[in-house]
């Protein structure tokens, strides 16, 4: 039993010891099967002496065409003589090597690989080299892609014409802990408020700097807080908000600031509208002003629709007309005036449309017209009517001054009775002058005053002994004083009255508007004796007068000069008028693609960007001679005048076109547009037509190349 069982327990242990093997061996081919990385072995010559899958893939060639064939006969020359190179160069040092790879496939295709190769010396004393590749070609590519990405955010950060400050925190979301860390602050940061990482190293310290008042510096903690936790529950930004912050240099800046939040860091962005606060300051005042000199007036300010609606009237006219300005506004034209002053009125407006229809300017309207009181009584006025037009030519609006002349003509008719019965009833007379709202006086033929009325005390602080025997031109500004006695000759050499307008000033020296009435002065038996002249001061008038013009020449929206200003002025500067030696040119812009921020934000927006866009226009002019203008919703217009030739106006207008694309803040935040320019120089030759319309071509080519340049046309 013994010896029969020794050879059966010795085949199993034999066979036993063979499947071990195999298994192994099988486990073996599997694990470099499916291994991600390439598995290769050489014999000392470079002989290859097996490749797994992974291996043959890179080779691009089937296990049985690779094994006993050397690199030089599976890749390009280049390659393989590298390979082998350093192939023997492990084998002859007997030590592993791990280094980056480059390889180019035949199909031409450039892999990058981390390769570690190992020299082994065999039983029977031959060298064999192992080898282990793995593929890292699209996490280097990946790599390279966020080292880019971070040149380029930090590039954009740079380059933001606003402020950019980053923090971060150890915990994310904990942003209401002060120690958070400063890591960057753009250079825009650093000109405009001049803190750094060198000056402030946490959020806590920046805060303390930019926010001095304690009380302040809590109130704004506590609103970035808010808005730090609204931007981690709405993708990461929240509505920017104002601040007040002080510089580096103590200097106290108005600020629009956003927050945005990205995993542990937040970025502030701060936007200096300390410019734009000032300038809507300035416009509030000055709207104040106006509307308190309409308000406060004597005359009757108002203002009619191109359907004939009165849309305004000054509370003056209840004074005037005895209706408050409800109950005149809702009358009738029949109803303010009798049928003679109707008609005046009636034609005025039928020429007006006429014009506009044959594409004339309307003329303005100054008339004396009548008007019914509350009770039925006729009064006479002045009246005074300024057609204000849209940018396309049509009617926006008519502004109008109703002045009531009764005390005006009952002063005149006084003037012509007391002349005529002054050495009858002297007692009369200066009873008369004693209360009159005009003050009134009597000139010789040389205009040295010889009498003067109480009343002048009233109206210009002075008593009457202050004005005898001085000449009238002692009591006007210079500029007016050859203009007074060129009308005083003439009143004396035609024998008829004139109405005319000086500056003079009052006893404490402040300048007033006067209108006077001059008339010969005739003594009872008819012979001349010098002249009379009445006068009142007229300073809320021409202020009026003067608001009025400006509207009528400028765009109510951002007060650049209008279509119609812009093309008389350019007439006097091109064509016949243009002078040698003085180049002429003209920019035509076009704001690109507004329409969309009309239709997605709103036309207040929209009025926004074109009041910012408006105001960088002004400041690329040079000198009063430039002008700017908007001639059409979108469109606009500069007239260089004075240039030295066509690159000069290029220059200018790329410098325009730079200067409209920065951001623009608005109450729907930051807002970027361009805009296209077209650029033409005026020919001695060419109408103003024929030039804007060279300047209007050269835009529309700017737009269909691809907007957002300049585009000159010779």
């Amino acid at each position: 039993m013994s010896t029969q069982a020794t050879p059966t327990i010795s085949g199993q242990t034999t066979r036993l010891a063979a499947l071990e093997a195999g298994t192994e061996h099988d486990l073996l081919a599997l694990i470099l099967k499916h291994v991600d990385a390439h598995v290769f072995m050489k014999d000392a010559a470079g002989h290859y002496l097996y490749a797994n899958p992974k291996a043959c893939a890179a080779l691009q060639h089937p296990l049985d065409e690779i094994l006993g064939r050397t690199d030089a006969e599976l890749l390009p020359a280049e390659a393989a003589a590298d390979f082998m190179t350093l192939d023997r160069q492990v084998l002859a040092g007997g030590r592993p090597l791990r280094r980056e790879e480059t390889l180019t496939t035949p199909d031409g295709a450039t892999r990058t690989f981390i390769s570690d190769k190992i020299p082994v010396r065999q039983a029977d004393g031959t060298d064999i080299l192992i080898g282990f590749a793995t593929d890292i070609t699209e996490l280097k590519a990946s790599e390279a892609a966020l080292r880019n990405s971070r040149e380029e955010l930090h590039h954009t950060l740079e380059n933001l014409p606003f402020s950019i400050a980053v923090m971060e925190t150890a915990i994310p979301g904990e942003w209401t802990d002060l120690r958070a860390h400063c890591l960057f602050f753009n250079h825009h940061w650093l000109d405009t408020l001049g803190y750094g990482t060198t000056d402030v190293a946490t959020a806590e310290e920046l805060t303390q700097r930019l926010y001095p008042d304690p009380a302040y510096r809590r109130e704004v903690w506590e609103r970035r807080t808010d808005a730090v936790r609204h931007a981690a529950g709405n993708g990461g930004t929240a509505p920017a908000f104002e601040v007040r912050v002080t510089a580096k240099d103590g200097s106290v800046h108005q600020m629009l600031s956003g927050t945005s939040v990205l995993g542990n860091r937040m970025i502030v962005s701060m936007q200096d509208i300390t410019g734009l606060r000032q300038q809507q300051e300035a416009l509030r005042i000055s709207e104040e002003r106006h509307r308190f000199l309409a308000e406060n007036a004597r005359d009757v300010i108002w203002t009619m629709e191109p359907d004939g609606r009165i849309s305004y009237l000054s509370p003056s006219v209840e004074a005037v007309r005895g209706l408050t300005p409800a109950e005149a506004k809702a009358q009738r034209l029949e109803e303010i005036h009798p049928p003679e002053s109707l008609a005046v009125a009636t034609q005025w407006w039928s020429q007006m449309y006429a014009d506009l229809a044959a594409g004339r300017t309307p003329a303005n309207f100054r008339q004396e017209m009548a008007y019914y009181r509350r009770d039925g009584s006729i009064f006479w006025t002045e009246v005074m009517a300024y057609p204000l037009l849209h940018p396309d030519g049509s009617l926006a609006q008519v502004v109008g001054v109703t002045r009531d002349m009764t005390e005006q003509k009952r002063a005149k008719e006084a003037i012509e009775q007391a002349a005529a019965s002054v050495r009858r009833s002297e007692e009369h007379y200066r009873l008369l002058s004693s209360n009159l709202y005009d003050a009134v006086l009597h000139m010789g033929d040389d205009s040295v005053v010889t009498w003067v009325s109480p009343s002048l005390h009233r109206v210009l602080g002075y008593a009457p002994e202050e004005w005898i025997g001085h000449p009238v031109t002692d009591f006007l500004v210079p500029g007016d004083a050859a203009r007074a006695r060129a009308n005083i000759e003439r009143c004396i050499t035609q024998h008829e009255p004139v109405i005319a307008r000086y500056t003079t000033h009052d006893k404490d020296g402040r300048p007033h508007h006067a209108e006077s009435y001059c008339t010969p002065y005739l003594k009872t038996d008819g012979t001349r004796d010098g002249v009379v002249v009445s006068f009142h001061l007229i300073d809320i008038q021409v202020d009026i007068e003067k608001e009025l013009e400006r509207r009528a020449r400028t765009d109510e929206l951002t007060s650049l000069l209008n279509r119609r200003e812009i093309f008389e002025r350019l007439h006097d500067l091109t064509g016949p008028h243009l002078r040698t030696g003085h180049q002429v040119a003209v920019l035509f812009c076009d704001l690109d693609k507004f329409k969309e921020v009309n239709d997605t934000h709103g036309h207040r927006v929209g009025d926004e960007v074109l009041g910012a866009v408006a105001d960088r226009l002004r400041a690329s002019l040079r000198h009063a001679d430039d002008l700017a203008a908007r001639v059409g919703g979108d469109e606009l217009m500069v007239v260089l005048h004075g240039i030295r030739d066509h690159a000069d106006a290029l220059a200018i207008a790329a410098k325009l076109r730079a200067a409209v694309a920065e951001p623009i803040p608005t109450s729907a935040g930051p807002m970027q547009i361009t805009t296209s320019i077209g650029v033409a120089l005026a020919r001695p030759d060419e109408s103003t037509e024929e030039l804007i319309s060279r300047a209007d071509t050269a835009m529309y080519q700017a737009k269909q190349t691809g907007r957002n340049q300049v585009v000159p046309v010779t």
